[in-house]
């Protein structure tokens, strides 16, 4: 006979009181192998339902393995814009962090977060296997696009414009000067 939803569902609690190391007598399947409480991250402690999971907020415990495997509930944090390498570039052409006015820390940030944007899109476009014409890749090229629009605007406001190099200043770096 195959095992039940209810037989698997005990396997999946089972495993996930072996990984979070709280093994503790259960009265509802009197086998001692359910979890004990678990501290949730809403602040409550509770029994973890077969799933590993809050029955008050349905959320994914610490410690479940199953949770942890496949990497469904993984979330990345967002990083601080002050620290990725756009903002120190153009602080540093701003005369550095501690010469920003607020007013240009503020545009400063929102450029910077603006930029993870477009990375994020850009990477995903890179990325992706799909059709041009699908529509996340045109959400995906819209997000960008729009995104891309807040860098440009914020270098402007900043007073930062991109200045062409001259023809003498390529020919000296590409090591043709002389020939």
């Amino acid at each position: 006979m195959k095992g039940t939803s209810a037989d698997a569902g005990n396997a999946v609690g089972a495993e996930w009181a072996q990984s979070n190391g709280t093994q503790e007598p259960s009265a509802s399947n009197g086998n001692g192998a359910g979890p004990a409480t678990a501290e949730c991250s809403c602040g409550e402690t509770v029994t973890p339902t077969p799933r590993g999971q809050c029955p008050r907020c349905g959320r994914v415990l610490p410690g479940n393995a199953l949770a942890l495997r496949h990497g469904g509930r993984a979330e990345l944090a967002l990083v601080d814009p002050e620290r990725s390498e756009l903002f120190k570039a153009w602080a540093a052409d701003l005369g550095g962090e501690s010469e920003l006015t607020t007013g240009d820390r503020a545009v400063l940030r929102r450029v910077a977060e603006a930029d993870a944007v477009c990375r994020t899109a850009y990477s995903y476009l890179e990325n992706s296997r799909e059709s041009l014409a699908s529509r996340r890749v045109e959400k995906a090229l819209a997000v960008l696009a729009s995104h891309a629009q807040v860098v440009f605007r914020g270098a402007a406001m900043l007073g930062l414009e991109r200045r062409a190099r001259s023809v003498d200043v390529a020919r000296q770096l590409s090591g043709l000067e002389g020939r």
